[in-house]
């Protein structure tokens, strides 16, 4: 580069040469070629980048050499994130320079570091808590800038109490996001308000109550949850009265508040009597008692019974029989329960009676005996007999009838005996044979079956049977039968009936089947086959006819059959033959027809034309069906002809209306409405177009949009008639915006004051905002303080179109701080009603408020003895705000007041054993205490027959809390019992009282004079005093045998001598029985043996001597002549006895024999 000096040299052929010299400058302007690349590049941590040329050329030359490469802008920071354009500069060594253009991109890839704090947060009075992201945020940064920190949750209720992760998301002004977690601490340290009622409850049924803590919960409440616990919860018959109780209401983060009620604790149970129905017997006197334990089956009380008592509690005879009677219980506080009960008294002490001896006798009246003398029974009861009866028939029938004598005494106990009286019979029967009887045959040419009658007969007695020879069927004519009677004792009689049997039964007939025929000669039927017609008779048929005519004319003719039997019986039957005409009529209906309206929708007046007919007889009708109005289409005319005899004959015609003309449509009257779904109003009501036609429309439609935008919209309404012809109309409809926007206040808050009597700094919440399009604003009147109360606060949103709403929140504040209560415990004294109050101010000991004390109360205030010792009494402050806060203090009751005694002076009477006794009960006259008597004593409860006159004993009565006081007062014992052996000396204290010499303890019979002590059965009990001296059970005034125990009171000759004691009158038994059964089996002769001489001799009813003994051992059991030959069953036989073998007979009489 740079001047050069050339210098050229020119020799020709010849050697000649020229030489020249000139100035060369050489200079470089060509401009070197710039070649770009575009780039990215990354900010630092401190947001900032830097590039070099290099990084941007791509390759530039030159045609000599490039020097240098320099940029417009090499340093970037966060405000060039993007696109940047940089231009590179290449400068050649000549300092040609040239530029290009190269983009640079800039990016932000580095997140946000994140620095989040744990926090902790109080619920508010509505149990609801909010934080911003910014109370998480610990300094978050970024190396551009934040553009927005978050959380993912901001709202907090009852529910979050505790630790919950949040999380913190940092994005940066260039969309790099970073999260970091952190812990919100959800605390509730506000305390819940236990509000609590006074209550009345009743013990329950089994003495107990339980109640919960809803029992006295009068609406406590708190911003959480929250349990509730009473203390004492569980109340005894100890607790009647009023008991202070402790609420407790304790939500789920702990925080506790408490309050007093007052459980009054009633007993209105009444005692549950049960009872048990008794029996009991009268005794000797006519007279029982009862007391209430006999009665009570385990009468129970919840709390504890104080008496019972029954009644009536006694008895005599006019109460034989079921007696309600009624149980009293009283518990101890008054509450009186009843039941009933049944007391059954009854005397069982049985009658006695001896029926007459057996009767034998015959028939007197027909088969019977009447007007018998039976004998009169013997009869005895301890009291008295109320009726003695027996079931003896006014006329005794053949056989033996067992008399039942039967004796009832007043209270209905019942002894029978019986008699027995056989009656025999030997007349015959009489009969007398029906009439005599003509029949008619019932089976064939006989008659069976026959009813011949009832033959009369009779008998004294009775009838056993009557029979008669009568053959099963009787033939024609007559028939002699035999009737034969047997009475009940085989006796026979007959008598004779003539039967005569005749024939009189119809022959039967059954006319042949009805016949239906079509005419073949004219208008009538000829040569018609009737058929045969069945008959039958029981003997035989003479002749079968009928009165059919040669010809039936049409219609229905009845034919007549008539059969005659051989007997002239006769019996008709009828047959229906019925003629018809079948032939049908013909007819060719008139053309179609085609036409069009001309009447509305439809064509009238149209002619038909007239139908071709025939008919092989007459025609009757032609008829059709067409309308007076033929309607749109094709409708199908039937014409119908009929002819004489009603055969029918149809043929169609077809006649087609057609419309040409369109119809008409006017739409609905223009629209305006109002947006209904967002800015858009839909289910928009058009209206409905007035459309009509003259026949008919097939539909109507618009092309509304589902969704009308604002302004103007242009609906087509198109009607289309059944014919397919068409009209439009248009309506605009017009779409304007009236909705209001919506809103819905934050929740009612309820907090307590933190300022004075002020809440300040109170988060109302946000609330929620709705518009149909957008909303322009939302404000509030909160003030900066809310004063105690409630607050009402009127939100308000303003939507873009200017429409508004409001909503109101309410912020209640209270005061929720408690009183402070103090007291002090207290001793106090019953008076003498024993009763005692105190007042609040008794056990206040300072009590305070933050704010003031408005009342001051104490519970219990009351006492009485029931509270002697220590009481737990509950006082009550209440603050101007309301705020109760208790404390308990400890109320000391004592009685210092002794009893008061009151005696009185009593008379006793000493027992039959010279005993008496007393009880403090009979002495106090009415000692009382200003709390209760605990018990009351007398120094001397037992007398004897040493203290017969006045006697001084001491009443000690002590009260339920140990104070004790005395009385005197005098008890005269006196006695009032007999001197039964006039020793001057009352029995009860008499050792002897019959003065036989043996003291009463020993003597067998202490009031009646023994000295013997005479026991006939060694009982105990000595004779004089014995109603049963042989102990078999039967009084003594009642004993047949007194002194030898015979408890079956056996008498066989009913002379009122007890067998064990008559062992000499000589006793006849009237029957032997030798069965085998061991009873009656031999003839007993009772007290014989005391006759060894004895001569016995039995004769039968004919005077024949059948049997005879000497010195007779009762051995004898109706054997002839002791013979192995049994004498007949059944009979009666004549006894003759000797007793001393002297000839002479001592008794005499019938006996009877049987073995069954």
């Amino acid at each position: 580069f740079g001047t050069t000096t050339i210098t050229i040299l020119v020799e020709d052929q010849d050697g000649l040469s020229v030489t020249e010299t000139f100035t060369v400058n050489i200079d470089d302007i060509i401009n070197p070629t710039v070649l770009t690349q575009n780039i990215t590049i990354q900010l630092d941590a401190n947001g900032q980048a830097s590039i070099v040329p290099a990084m941007i050329n791509n390759g530039s030359t030159d045609n000599c050499e490039i020097a240098s490469y320099t940029l417009n802008n090499s340093s970037f920071n966060c405000s060039n994130v993007g696109s940047n354009t940089v231009i590179l500069y290449v400068t050649d060594v000549k300092g040609n320079v040239a530029s290009a253009t190269a983009t640079v991109m800039v990016e932000d890839m580095i997140n946000p570091t994140v620095i989040a704090q744990d926090i902790t947060v109080q619920l508010n009075s509505n149990g609801q808590a909010t934080i911003t992201p910014s109370q998480i945020n610990n300094g978050s940064f970024d190396n551009c800038g934040i553009a927005s920190l978050t959380l993912d949750y901001t709202q907090f209720t009852c529910a979050n109490v505790g630790t919950n992760p949040v999380v913190l998301t940092v994005t940066d002004v260039n969309g790099n996001v970073s999260t970091a977690s952190a812990t919100v601490t959800i605390v509730d340290i506000i305390n819940p308000v236990a509000l609590a009622q006074n209550v009345t409850l009743a013990l329950g049924a089994n003495g107990q109550l339980v109640i919960t803590p809803s029992t006295v919960n009068n609406g406590s409440y708190d911003n959480c949850s929250f349990t509730m616990a009473v203390s004492p919860n569980t109340f005894g018959p100890e607790n009647i009265g009023d008991n202070t109780v402790v609420l407790v209401v304790t939500d789920a983060s702990g925080n506790t508040h408490f309050t007093t009620a007052t459980v009054t604790i009633i007993d209105t149970t009444l005692p549950v009597v049960t009872t048990q129905n008794v029996t009991i017997s009268l005794d000797t006197n006519g007279q029982a008692s009862i007391t209430a334990n006999q009665i009570n089956n385990g009468s129970t009380d919840n709390t504890q019974i104080a008496s019972m008592s029954v009644s009536p509690n006694n008895f005599t005879c006019a109460n034989l029989g079921d007696n309600t009677v009624t149980l009293t219980v009283t518990d101890i506080y008054g509450n009186v329960g009843t039941n009933t009960a049944v007391v059954t008294v009854l005397d069982t002490t049985l009658p006695t009676i001896v029926a007459p001896i057996a009767i034998n006798t015959t028939t007197n009246t027909g088969c019977t005996v009447t007007g018998l003398a039976l004998g009169t029974p013997v009869t005895s009861d301890n009291c008295s007999v109320s009726s003695v009866t027996n079931n003896a028939p006014v006329v005794f029938p053949l056989g033996t009838t067992i008399v039942t004598w039967t004796i009832v005494d007043g209270s209905g106990n019942t002894v029978t005996a019986t008699q027995n009286v056989t009656v025999t019979d030997i007349i015959t029967p009489t009969i007398t044979a029906p009439a005599a009887l003509t029949i008619s045959t019932n089976n064939g040419c006989f008659a069976v079956n026959t009813n011949l009658g009832t033959p009369v007969t009779s008998d004294n007695c009775s009838v056993a049977s009557v029979t008669n020879n009568a053959p099963s069927s009787f033939p024609l004519g007559n028939t002699t039968v035999t009737w034969t009677v047997v009475d009940g004792s085989g006796n026979t009689a007959t008598a004779t009936q003539l039967v005569t049997v005749t024939d009189t039964t119809l022959p039967t007939i059954v006319a042949p089947i009805a016949i239906n025929t079509t005419t073949n000669t004219g208008c009538t039927a000829t040569g018609v086959v009737l058929g045969n017609p069945v008959t039958s008779d029981n003997c035989s048929v003479a002749t079968v006819t009928n009165d059919a005519p040669v010809a039936f004319p049409l219609g229905s003719t009845t034919v007549t059959w008539t059969v005659v039997d051989g007997s002239g019986n006769t019996v008709t039957a009828t047959q229906l033959v019925t003629v018809v005409d079948t032939t049908l009529p013909t007819i060719v209906a008139p053309i179609a027809i085609n036409t069009t309206t001309n009447t509305g929708c439809t064509v009238t007046g149209l002619a038909l034309g007239t139908p071709v007919t025939s008919d092989n007889c007459t025609v009757a009708s032609v008829t059709n069906n067409a309308p007076v109005v033929f309607p749109l289409g094709t409708t199908i005319v039937t014409w119908t002809i009929v002819d004489g005899s009603g055969n029918t004959v149809t043929a169609t015609q077809n006649v087609t209306v057609t419309d040409i003309i369109t119809p008409t449509i006017t739409a609905p009257a223009a629209l305006t409405i109002s947006t209904n779904n967002g800015c858009f109003a839909v289910n928009t009501n058009l209206g409905t177009p007035v459309t009509s036609d003259n026949c008919s429309v097939a539909s109507v439609t618009n092309n509304a949009p589902s969704s009308f935008p604002l302004g103007n919209t242009t609906v087509t309404w198109t009607v289309v008639d059944g014919s397919g012809n068409t009209s439009t109309a248009t309506q605009v409809v017009t779409v304007v915006d009236t909705s209001l926007p919506t809103i819905v206040a934050p929740f009612t808050i309820h907090t307590t004051t933190n300022t004075d009597c002020t809440t300040t700094g109170l988060f109302l919440g946000t609330p929620v905002t709705n518009d149909n399009c957008s909303v322009a604003s939302v404000t509030n009147d909160a003030p900066v303080a809310f004063p105690l109360g409630s607050t009402t606060v009127t939100w308000t949103v303003v939507d873009g179109s200017g429409n508004t709403a409001t909503a109101t929140q309410i912020v209640t504040v209270t005061d929720a701080t408690l009183p402070t209560v103090l007291t002090q415990a207290i001793t106090v004294e019953l008076d003498t009603n024993g009763q005692v109050s105190i007042t609040a101010a008794n056990v206040d000991n300072g009590s305070f408020d933050n704010c003031a004390v408005d009342t001051m109360s104490v519970s219990p205030s009351s006492f009485t003895c029931a509270n002697i010792g220590v009481n737990t009494v509950t006082l009550t402050v209440t603050d101007v705000n309301g705020n109760v806060a208790t404390n308990t203090a400890l109320v000391t009751v004592v009685d210092l007041i002794d009893p008061t005694v009151i005696t009185q002076n009593i008379t006793i009477t000493l027992d039959d054993y010279g005993d008496a006794s007393i009880t403090a009960d009979m002495i106090d006259n009415g000692s009382f205490d200003n709390c209760g008597v605990a018990s009351v004593t007398v120094n001397v409860i037992d007398f004897n027959c040493n203290d017969l006159g006045a006697n001084t004993v001491i009443l000690t009565v002590t009260d339920v809390n140990g104070n004790v006081s005395t009385g005197t007062a005098t008890v005269t014992v006196i006695s009032t019992a007999g001197d039964n052996d006039n020793d001057g000396m009352n029995d009860n204290c008499d050792d002897d009282d019959d003065n036989d010499g043996i003291i009463d303890e020993d003597d067998n019979c202490p009031f009646e004079y023994n000295p013997n002590q005479a026991d006939n059965d060694n009982d105990g009990l000595g004779d004089v005093c014995d109603e049963d001296d042989d102990n078999d059970g039967v009084f003594d005034v009642f004993d047949n045998c007194p002194f030898v125990y015979n408890p079956g009171q056996e008498d066989r000759d009913n002379d009122g001598i007890g067998d064990v004691c008559d062992t000499i009158e000589i006793n006849i038994s009237d029957a032997v029985t030798p069965n085998g059964d061991g009873i009656n089996d031999t003839w007993m002769i009772y007290n014989i043996e005391n006759h060894p001489n004895n001569n016995v001799r039995v004769y039968s009813r004919w005077g024949d001597l059948v049997f005879e003994a000497r010195n007779y051992q009762n051995e004898w059991d109706g054997h002839y002549k002791n013979y192995t030959q049994s004498l007949p069953d059944g009979g009666s036989y004549y006894y003759q006895i000797d007793l001393d073998g002297n000839g002479t007979v001592d008794y005499d009489g019938w006996l009877y024999i049987s073995r069954k």
